[in-house]
């Protein structure tokens, strides 16, 4: 008989409610394999001072090491997974600090190896990708009959705050700080760690794994400045190609400083995560520029297919691994977006092609849901801990 498993999620805010989101897939998924699970909402829990609080527990689970200053507080440790959804550097003061019996899973494959060099307290690491959607689409609207052709959903972080940042960084770091954001905006599809450490040999400047750790983490903004100057270019690249583009999400007023033409552009505001699952059912195309995953994926492609919305997205080892070009997915280069145009117009044009491709990722991505992601974890957990 199979053992049947107590499992305790931890689940914190989050921006548009996503990770909120994963927490209750995941917990519904759990429960589905017949296990036990009970959620602590950090938003209104107040009984910190219980430090057998986890006891009872087979298995702590929280996103992005949500939690792991209570459970390092407490006498009884059960296992815990951290399952990671930013880069790890973004997360350096959880990390160093996590004590325990702790495994921590990362949606890229570049992320465990950093973990595995900079953190050698923790025991254990693996690759695990994000989930997309659980069961039924929302809702099901023919191909031709969508309100929106091209969506985007995603944040436009405040550039007037993200150079505040490295202007005091630079101060007590510079050239470094200066030829690290050279290099990152001139080449926006280059790892971070390589560019920092190329910038550093270069330099004739000598870094421990624990000074490199501590640096990479107070250049974090770096990566927000790449994003802003990404984010922005493929906007304003298809609006010139005479594209129109529907956006979901904060900070994208910023904008009207770099597009001239703003008939063909529609800022929405921001949008919860439930609420983006029903506009990509109501959408043709989704335009996705991915966070810093070179070897991993993002929720939105395998979110997007599942609610039958055509993704295309930058490319990723492991996404080219699952998804065929042109055929259930649309890769892209920033540095190439005539090809992008291109895929689109063809796609607008041919409501056949159109609903060929969406039903192909829909079954490639077929395995890609918190459920497929719930079995996965209790599989290697089952191998650490018997």
């Amino acid at each position: 008989m199979e053992r049947i498993y107590q499992i305790l999620i931890i689940k914190g805010s989050a921006q548009y409610n996503a990770v909120r989101s994963f927490c209750d897939e995941l917990q519904r998924a759990f429960c589905s394999l017949g296990h036990l699970v009970t959620m602590l909402d950090l938003t209104s829990f107040t009984g910190t001072e219980n430090t057998e609080l986890f006891k009872d527990y087979n298995m702590i689970f929280s996103f992005d090491l949500i939690g792991i200053e209570l459970f390092n507080s407490m006498s009884v440790k059960p296992f815990f997974w951290g399952f990671l959804i930013d880069p790890p550097n973004y997360l350096n003061e959880r990390i160093k600090k996590a004590d325990g019996n702790i495994m921590v899973s990362c949606i890229d494959n570049r992320h465990v190896s950093y973990i595995d060099k900079y953190y050698k307290n923790i025991p254990w690491t693996c690759f695990m990708p994000h989930g997309g959607i659980t069961g039924e689409i929302p809702v099901s609207i023919p191909y031709g009959d969508r309100r929106y052709e091209i969506v985007f959903f995603g944040s436009l972080s405040d550039i007037n705050e993200i150079n505040s940042v490295l202007d005091s960084l630079k101060k007590d770091f510079d050239p470094l700080i200066s030829e690290v954001i050279d290099h990152a905006i001139q080449y926006p599809a280059a790892d971070l760690n390589m560019i920092v450490t190329e910038v550093i040999n270069n330099s004739g400047t000598e870094f421990d794994d624990d000074m490199f750790r501590e640096f990479m983490y107070l250049i974090r903004g770096v990566d927000a400045l790449r994003r802003f100057h990404k984010r922005c270019s493929i906007i304003k690249k298809l609006i010139e190609s005479g594209i129109s583009v529907d956006i979901w999400g904060n900070g994208w007023n910023q904008l009207t400083n770099y597009i001239n033409n703003m008939s063909l552009l529609k800022i929405h505001g921001s949008v919860s995560y439930e609420e983006a699952k029903y506009i990509m059912c109501n959408s043709k195309i989704l335009v996705n520029d991915m966070p810093p995953y070179y070897e991993g994926s993002h929720e939105r492609v395998f979110a997007a297919m599942q609610c039958g919305c055509i993704v295309a997205t930058d490319r990723s080892t492991y996404l080219e691994e699952c998804f065929k070009d042109k055929e259930d997915i649309i890769f892209y280069d920033h540095d190439e977006p005539d090809r992008l145009f291109s895929a689109i117009n063809m796609l607008l044009n041919d409501n056949i092609a159109a609903q060929h491709m969406i039903d192909n990722a829909y079954a490639s991505s077929a395995l890609h849901t918190w459920s497929s992601r719930a079995a996965s974890i209790l599989d290697i957990y089952n191998m650490i801990q018997c």
